[in-house]
């Protein structure tokens, strides 16, 4: 907190100052209201309009950091490196992705800590978010391993992660889960789920992946002939979902 100090002269007394003790108090609760880390030198915000090209993308070139397609809550996860369901945000009055440039201080590119910081500075300034943790049971799907042990493909691929997740053709009932040499948190990433999923299986190869499964938005107008369940494809690579609330520490707004 700043400490702020007055000098009396001794000819006014103190009446005058405490007719400015006031005014001293306010400063100083101003002072120790300001958010604590580092913070951006320059901040532009621009909301997006549809059709939406880039979504949750965050790049960082020299000490410009842009963050492109992000909701409240997507900033907010990355402000406090948590995943998305680790946060608990009120429903937003007028629903919005934003892209953000903003320039860290210095030329380097700021470390992720104090990007982090700077994140969180931002918005409790620019978006008067006011933000603490708390514990809470969260529902989530547990991947695992099943009883008959895994069957995944070790990679014998090298270079980087390489991964696709939709229809083979627009339209195709069924989309398609392909990895090749990815862990298994990118499959994780690429399972969609009614609720998150959490990584339990203790699997730390790199796996060759291919898996049709039929969208729950599909599934809602009735099951047809060929349909399959996101946890009936999970299954033939001998892993499952299991149902089932975790304790985590959440960010709440």
């Amino acid at each position: 907190m700043q400490l702020i100090v007055l000098h009396v002269r001794p000819e006014r007394g103190v009446l005058w100052a405490m007719r400015r003790l006031p005014f001293i108090l306010l400063l100083a609760a101003a002072a120790a209201a300001q958010p604590a880390g580092p913070r951006f030198d320059a901040v532009s915000i621009h909301e997006l309009e549809s059709p939406y090209r880039v979504l949750g993308q965050l790049t960082v070139s020299g000490s410009l950091v842009k963050l492109e397609g992000y909701t409240v809550g997507m900033m907010v996860a990355a402000a406090y490196a948590k995943e998305r369901y680790q946060t608990a945000t009120p429903p937003p009055k007028h629903f919005a992705y934003f892209t953000i440039e903003a320039r860290a201080p210095g030329d380097a590119a700021p470390q992720p800590a104090a990007l982090q910081a700077m994140l969180r500075n931002m918005l409790a300034e620019r978006f008067r978010l006011k933000a603490h943790k708390e514990m809470r049971n969260v529902p989530v799907y547990a991947l695992e391993v099943s009883k008959g042990g895994p069957r995944l493909k070790i990679s014998a691929s090298s270079g980087n992660c390489r991964q696709v997740s939709g229809p083979v053709i627009p339209t195709d009932r069924n989309y398609r889960i392909f990895q090749e040499n990815c862990p298994i948190d990118t499959l994780i990433r690429m399972i969609g789920a009614d609720r998150p999923v959490i990584d339990r299986t203790g699997l730390t190869g790199l796996y060759d992946v291919s898996i049709f499964y039929t969208p729950d938005f599909r599934m809602k107008d009735g099951n047809e002939p060929g349909d399959i369940s996101i946890l009936d494809s999970v299954h033939q690579l001998g892993l499952q979902l299991e149902k089932r609330d975790e304790l985590m520490e959440v960010v709440v707004v």
